[in-house]
């Protein structure tokens, strides 16, 4: 096997619970472990590797001091898993106390369809509240020892707490007008019990395969996305013709058969086709939120190098309104402000980064621009615009 399908390969072991016996040496050990890195899923690597007794047997002192820091993987998931539940419901028993309607996202309801629910790692908490309500929840949760700079996102708010990362989402939209004009009905899609709101189990698959295809076109979404797809598949919490009616309405109809297929070949008894593949080695490739070459890729094949280039520069004005509020309905004062951004990024000393990024979108050949535009015709993005 290569290294890839052997990576695969232990995480199908890992969702089936079928054990993954065929024994592997240092050498293999660690390039399966490297790639799985990239996609945060050291631990699942391991996991399967031990359950299955096909941990390779350290030859020095090197590789037993490579195979203990792998092995702690394990633990730090889970002891990860554990903080983030601890927050999580010290953050839900702030919102039921102040009277504010939340929604947990993603990782924090993926979890229970997990074999263990530490096996889904999350880096953050990811939290949606009324973009009416947002202050006042700010507001509570640094009460409640949470800190935060106060600068709201296009989406979202930054508050930390004892080292845990809280995103609190006044919306879910992706910047991509069809998709939107579904991810907006969110409040309407919730089951409820007191402020504990949780999305249906077919508007939260159309959910996370908009996230997926957003991260699609930043450079990749990352193989944890798609185990979570085939687990929510098999879940068979929802009806199949809701979640496709959905996706059709958001313009993802095409993305979410494909993202299905691939799950399928992965994690089922599906057959790969052309374009699986190539949404493979995108996926594979990319890491756990893609990367900054593919992101710059897809961005040239979309708007063509020279105005993905401008867009670096230029802040889309959906973004620089969440950041200077005061630009909104006044598009005479854009300019200024696109400016000051600039300033202040060279002042903070990021004048480097967002020099690095505009090489990374001009430098890319017509060859690749070409290949990712065909992939992106192929799922079905390439028309989607922000």
């Amino acid at each position: 096997m290569t290294t890839e399908q052997l990576l695969i390969a232990l995480l199908r072991a890992v969702l089936s619970g079928e054990p993954f016996t065929q024994p592997l040496d240092v050498a293999d050990f660690k390039a399966v472990y490297k790639l799985a890195a990239k996609h945060d899923l050291r631990h699942l690597v391991y996991y399967a590797a031990e359950q299955g007794s096909a941990l390779p047997i350290p030859a020095d002192e090197a590789e037993q001091a490579f195979m203990e820091q792998a092995a702690a993987a394990v633990l730090t998931a889970q002891y990860r898993y554990v903080k983030l539940e601890a927050e999580l419901e010290h953050i839900g028993e702030v919102f039921e106390r102040e009277g504010i309607p939340y929604i947990p996202l993603k990782g924090a309801v993926m979890r229970v369809l997990y074999p263990e629910p530490w096996m889904r790692t999350s880096c953050d908490i990811d939290v949606l509240i009324h973009e009416e309500d947002l202050d006042r929840a700010a507001n509570a949760l640094v009460a409640e020892g949470f800190t935060t700079d106060g600068v709201r996102n296009y989406h979202d708010m930054s508050l930390y707490c004892d080292g845990v990362h809280l995103e609190l989402h006044h919306n879910v939209l992706e910047r991509i007008p069809a998709m939107d004009a579904v991810l907006a009905t969110v409040w309407e899609h919730t089951n409820s019990k007191g402020c504990y709101h949780l999305e249906t189990p077919a508007f939260f698959l159309f959910h996370h395969l908009a996230h997926m295809a957003y991260h699609f076109l930043g450079g990749g979404c990352g193989i944890r996305t798609v185990m979570d797809l085939w687990l929510l598949l098999q879940s068979g919490g929802c009806s199949a013709k809701e979640v496709l009616a959905l996706c059709e309405k958001g313009g993802i109809l095409t993305f979410a058969e494909q993202m299905c297929a691939l799950a399928a070949v992965w994690f089922g008894d599906g057959e790969h086709t052309e374009i699986t593949r190539k949404a493979e080695r995108f996926i594979l490739y990319g890491g756990a939120y893609g990367s900054r070459e593919q992101g710059s890729a897809a961005t040239a094949a979309r708007y063509g190098t020279a105005t993905a280039v401008w867009r670096k520069i230029w802040m889309p004005y959906i973004d620089l309104k969440q950041v200077y509020p005061q630009v909104e309905g006044k598009p005479y004062l854009v300019p200024y402000y696109q400016a000051h951004r600039v300033v202040t990024r060279l002042k903070q000393g990021r004048g480097a980064k967002a020099v690095e990024r505009l090489r990374a979108v001009s430098e890319q050949s017509d060859e690749t621009v070409a290949e990712t535009r065909e992939l992106l015709s192929d799922l079905g993005l390439y028309e989607v615009s922000e």
